[in-house]
């Protein structure tokens, strides 16, 4: 099958209201129809970051889902490069869901060059019966309390297109003593329109997760 794409060079992010042409071909067979998103060739505009002490803040599950909607997975080891050779330092934080005791999403971060942040999942009867509790916003929001806290860094960067995580974050960065800039790195197509910097006053610069940063999703078929 080939769903005919076109990558678009263009570093101003699409957010989640506008949907555009995206040309791929993909190696295998999909079950599913992807959307049309326009993407960018490119991860940028990176020069935001040039010169900045940079904490990342990744909503690994976000990126993660965002780009499985497109047909595509994070190359976490790629994106890490680009970021290092960008800023003039980084500290790159990856938050996340895991089943208890499975190593291997940490192991890859690391290996990345990525410092994983896993939260277990819980499973938890409540009133309305067996929940399973598989979600690490809590945990993203605590720890980005005590990182930044503990951090030089001037800018900030939440790696998440989730409307309402980012702008608590942005909004409890603003009101702490020192200023520090806020950034988004997200996916075209799932990206909230409230987190567009040119509207949002809370937010300095968006940055768009590009096809450099990513590769084609591997089947699931047999897994």
């Amino acid at each position: 099958m080939q769903v005919q794409t076109r990558y678009v060079h263009s570093f101003a992010p699409r957010f989640a209201s506008h949907y555009r042409t995206l040309n791929l071909r993909c190696p295998r067979p999909l079950s599913r129809v992807l959307p049309v998103v326009e993407i960018a060739k490119l991860t940028g505009p990176l020069t935001v970051l040039q010169e900045h002490q940079v904490l990342l803040l990744a909503d690994e599950e976000n990126l993660t889902y965002g780009a499985r909607h497109l047909g595509f997975e994070v190359d976490y080891r790629t994106l890490g490069e680009k970021l290092r050779l960008n800023t003039r330092c980084c500290s790159l934080h990856a938050f996340f869901s895991r089943s208890t005791g499975d190593e291997g999403r940490v192991e890859y971060l690391r290996a990345c060059g990525w410092i994983p942040h896993p939260r277990d999942i819980q499973t938890v009867q409540t009133c309305r019966g067996t929940e399973r509790l598989a979600n690490s916003d809590a945990l993203i929001l605590f720890s980005a309390g005590l990182l930044v806290s503990r951090s030089d860094a001037d800018l900030v960067v939440l790696a998440s297109g989730d409307g309402d995580l980012v702008s608590e974050l942005a909004q409890a960065l603003a009101a702490l003593p020192k200023t520090r800039r806020v950034a988004t790195l997200s996916l075209a197509g799932s990206t909230s329109s409230r987190l567009n910097a040119a509207h949002n006053p809370l937010i300095h610069a968006n940055i768009e997760l590009g096809a450099d940063c990513l590769q084609p999703a591997r089947s699931s078929e047999g897994a």
